[in-house]
């Protein structure tokens, strides 16, 4: 993630909108990425459906929310192979 923020801004002008979002979002992702990494291992998601061997795990980002679009996250349906990007 950091590696796409870091291209965004080396290849696009200071001043553009890409340039713009790029910080946005990676300050946002660095403060999501900080508050999951402070939660505690009851507050990850398990059950029977979420662990993995004895390991909680926890559930999937299903969108992000930026200025005032939703982008759906996961796979895409147009895709051959079913990765997991955001379309």
């Amino acid at each position: 993630m950091e590696l796409m923020f870091e291209n965004a801004k080396s290849f696009n002008e200071d001043d553009s909108d890409v340039y713009g979002d790029a910080v946005i979002l990676q300050d946002e992702m660095r403060r999501a990425a900080e508050v999951e990494k402070a939660k505690k291992d009851e507050d990850i998601t398990g059950g029977e459906e979420g662990e993995r061997g004895n390991k909680p795990t926890r559930l999937p980002l299903e969108k992000v929310e930026h200025r005032g679009e939703t982008y759906r996250v996961g796979k895409c349906p147009n895709r051959n192979r079913g990765s997991s990007i955001s379309c």
